[in-house]
């Protein structure tokens, strides 16, 4: 079941300042979706990917954050092989990964908005791991291309764009091919669309026309369709499954929420607000879920998921949140998000910056 459908129309245009997808339509609820601001000299502020929830040191001490997410940069500079210059697709020492690697180095990013020489070099391995139809394999060139893997190495190559503009465009064009009834699949054959890698898609598609500004016209249609695809299928309780007429999951809308956010749609995101808190465990936090997209097990993580979605909203409960971010911390050893259930630290880490950076400008 789900929320009734809003018509949406979007068009792009532009100021001198600002990028804005004017959304229009008869919900109050509805707003408009800035791109960036007038923060031109700080591209991670322009991009307006952090929260601006109201946190007082009493609560949430955001300097042990940054503390912690050095320790994590640290760690990945570590983690890189020195073969290949890819980043392990578990810990370190395992074999490189296009999709881990996508990962981490936007996490990366987020960290201090700068990108180093091994970062670049590690990108230069992900774009050269580019199938001939120009997505980004799960592991290595030949494997299936995948949403989620294509839209971080938008991303990334969207912000360090003087060196990868080719590959942008390119992986831009994926993106936009992939779109299908408003949302996206895992992958091409998969048999269901898939929320997150939906939410991945559409961040990339404003992270590549902040930064590039190419395709407006195209990107205008797909953020309007994404945005009405994710908001139409939400369940009658504020959540959002894996996919179409899937159970609703804590993971999974958190990240949705947080999408819908940073997509300007903050009266949408708070819709959620009701189900992310009252699915709060005090001695775990959030469940964790899986998806199953073609054949793979993907595990969506339930506490930084939902840390950010949350996080995006400002209206959340603040003491909850810092119940939250203690449980996070709880699991964090020498730079690296440890959970028990796995030996992975690739993707876990990438998840853990993902909910510290949210909270830090």
């Amino acid at each position: 079941m789900k929320l009734n459908q809003k018509n949406l129309s979007i068009g792009i245009g532009n100021t001198v300042n600002q990028n804005i997808l004017q959304i229009d339509g008869n919900d109050s609820n509805l707003q408009s979706c800035v791109l960036y601001g007038n923060h031109k000299d700080s591209p991670r502020s322009r991009l307006q990917l952090e929260s601006n929830i109201d946190l007082d040191d009493v609560l949430i001490d955001t300097s042990e954050f940054k503390k912690k997410l050095i320790l994590s940069q640290k760690w990945i500079k570590k983690a890189q092989n020195k073969d290949d210059f890819g980043l392990p697709t578990d810990d370190i020492g395992s074999k490189s990964c296009s999709w881990s690697s996508a990962g981490l180095l936007w996490s990366s990013w987020l960290i201090d908005g700068k990108t180093y020489d091994w970062w670049l070099k590690c990108l230069r391995w992900v774009i050269s791991q580019s199938n001939s139809d120009n997505g980004i394999p799960i592991v290595i060139r030949g494997d299936h291309s995948i949403t989620d893997a294509t839209a971080f190495t938008l991303m990334c190559s969207s912000v360090e764009c003087n060196q990868f503009c080719n590959a942008a465009n390119n992986m831009c064009d994926w993106i936009l091919d992939m779109q299908n009834n408003g949302g996206w699949k895992w992958r091409s054959d998969a048999e269901n669309y898939n929320f997150v890698s939906t939410g991945l898609a559409l961040l990339s598609l404003k992270v590549y026309y902040n930064m590039i500004g190419k395709n407006k016209e195209r990107i205008g249609h797909a953020i309007k369709n994404g945005l009405s695809f994710l908001i139409n299928n939400r369940n009658l309780d504020g959540g959002w499954g894996g996919f179409p007429d899937d159970i609703s999951r804590p993971a999974n809308t958190g990240f949705v929420t947080y999408v819908l956010a940073a997509m300007g749609q903050k009266k949408q995101a708070i819709e959620s607000q009701e189900y992310l808190e009252s699915k709060f465990i005090s001695s775990i936090g959030w469940y964790n879920s899986t998806d199953r997209p073609a054949s793979h097990n993907v595990t969506r993580l339930g506490v930084p998921y939902s840390l950010i979605g949350l996080s995006s909203i400002s209206s959340s409960n603040k003491q909850l949140l810092k119940s939250g971010f203690d449980i996070l911390i709880s699991r964090f050893n020498n730079g690296v998000y440890e959970l028990p259930e796995t030996v992975a630290r690739s993707w876990p880490t990438r998840d853990f910056i993902f909910a510290c950076s949210s909270i830090i400008a």
